[in-house]
């Protein structure tokens, strides 16, 4: 950016507008589904399940217990507190 400004001002013109033009969209992610036939789309589901489910199981953990973090440690330091 250093390099941007200094040619900008070597050639007397304001390059800032191509900063903030990258500010905007730093990345972009697009994610789509094309479902042709739903049985073969249940049976990948299932699929996945019976493969996975172990590393399924602990990622849902992992998301329940930052969801509810703050509920967990006032039931322990209750926990704890009330001995």
């Amino acid at each position: 950016l250093h390099s941007m400004r200094v040619l900008g001002e070597a050639l007397k013109t304001d390059l800032s507008v191509y900063e903030e033009e990258q500010k905007e969209k730093p990345y972009e992610i697009n994610f789509s589904i094309k479902i042709n036939d739903m049985n073969q789309l249940i049976s990948d589901l299932k699929t996945l399940l019976k493969n996975n489910w172990k590393i399924l199981l602990i990622i849902l953990l992992i998301i329940f217990f930052i969801l509810n973090y703050t509920a967990i440690k006032s039931g322990i330091v209750d926990g704890w507190n009330s001995k």
